[in-house]
């Protein structure tokens, strides 16, 4: 005999409770404290009536950029570390064998690559960088 396995997701609308076909995902925030929940047509509805003079006489606020200065790190691609972690130690930089890689080891190997690029583009010497 076979046997097979089947997952049932229930949604339910999370103002009613009750079980629901299709449910809508709303956030919002109030007072710094962000919220979400799931609700039916009909709720989302009760719900846009009921915020709807607040939103008329509210300012939309629009999303903060990153503050100047602080940036993602850089993203190392699969193949680099073993790439940079071997530059690294050959230009005196200290770098663990395992582990996460500082994001200025990261950056001077970057600035290094690009240097040897152009260098083999115009037919220089590469310059060290460290």
């Amino acid at each position: 005999m076979a046997r097979k396995t089947r997952v049932v997701e229930d949604i339910f609308d999370d103002l009613t409770n009750e079980k629901v076909s299709e449910a809508e995902l709303i956030g919002f925030s109030v007072r710094g404290v962000d919220y979400e929940f799931d609700l039916s047509a009909a709720s989302a509805k009760q719900f846009d009536d009921a915020l709807a003079p607040f939103i008329k006489a509210a300012r939309e606020v629009p999303r903060k950029k990153a503050a100047r200065g602080s940036k993602k790190p850089a993203r190392v691609r699969s193949d680099e570390p073993a790439l940079i972690r071997k530059w690294a130690k050959v230009h005196g930089h200290e770098v663990s064998p395992r582990g996460r890689i500082d994001d200025a080891i990261v950056a001077a190997y970057r600035r290094a690559q690009k240097g040897s690029a152009a260098s083999v583009a115009t037919g220089e010497a590469p310059a060290e960088a460290s």
